[in-house]
């Protein structure tokens, strides 16, 4: 099985969790991820949460100093709404895998 990743996922979580597809039923397969320049940082998160160094490898020919041109890049509101988006679901799921704290009112045993 193989796994495309057209942007670097910004939870390490996410990338995990991605790319193990690759391996279910113990299977064998890859995982791609296309990393820009600006996403770099993303990508060593990943590194640093899986404790390895994820291979690197470059087209060549390919122009990676080129960027995309005006017509095709997303307007800046629509790429902080996309962000602001995506963070709110990152700490819903932050949240969701934070453990649950249960309170006693010290006398009736009943939880609030």
């Amino acid at each position: 099985s193989h796994v495309v990743n057209f942007d670097v996922p910004h939870a390490p979580d996410d990338y995990i969790h991605r790319s193990g597809r690759t391996a279910r039923m113990e299977a064998v397969g890859d995982a791609v991820t296309f990393v820009s320049r600006e996403e770099e940082g993303d990508f060593r998160q990943i590194e640093r949460a899986m404790g390895t160094r994820i291979p690197r490898r470059t087209l060549p020919g390919f122009n990676y100093e080129a960027r995309a041109s005006e017509g095709l890049e997303i307007p800046l509101g629509e790429r902080i709404a996309v962000i602001r988006a995506r963070k709110a679901e990152e700490r819903a799921r932050a949240r969701a895998k934070a453990p649950r704290r249960v309170f006693s009112s010290g006398g009736s045993g009943r939880a609030r």
